[in-house]
């Protein structure tokens, strides 16, 4: 996916809990989406620093939404529960990532209030907390 360009919608359902959380429900708000998958290294590597922005950011108009690419809900419970996973989660994201043109995983992607894309990448701690600053 190409910055400055308007996010793809998708809905998917919610890991914990029930219901479905979409991109329109965003709106208003910064949104930092990670796609990932259970068994991925760098995927369990980057929860602490993703529980870190969550928490730092936490009451201000900001989401970190992680979209499990391709795990059953029970693995992606599995995931959040025993990777303590403090943000919230969805799945069943196979065709988003598809459409967001994620090839690898971990994969981040900033969107503006208005769901434009500010960053897709890797994760990079700095460069992603300047553009949240920036667009707060």
């Amino acid at each position: 996916i190409k910055e400055a360009s308007p996010a793809p919608f998708w809905e998917l359902p919610l890991v914990v809990g029930s219901g479905k959380l979409n991109l329109e429900q965003l709106k208003g708000k910064v949104v930092l989406l990670e796609f990932w998958f259970k068994n991925c290294g760098p995927c369990i590597a980057a929860v602490p620093d993703l529980n870190s922005l969550k928490n730092k950011y936490n009451g201000l108009p900001f989401e970190l939404i992680g979209i499990n690419a391709e795990d059953t809900q029970k693995d992606a419970l599995w995931f959040v529960e025993t990777r303590k996973v403090y943000y919230t989660t969805v799945y069943q994201g196979n065709e988003a990532a598809k459409v967001y043109g994620i090839s690898g995983y971990p994969t981040t992607v900033l969107l503006d209030k208005n769901g434009i894309v500010l960053y897709a990448g890797g994760f990079d701690k700095e460069r992603i907390e300047n553009l949240i600053n920036k667009n707060l």
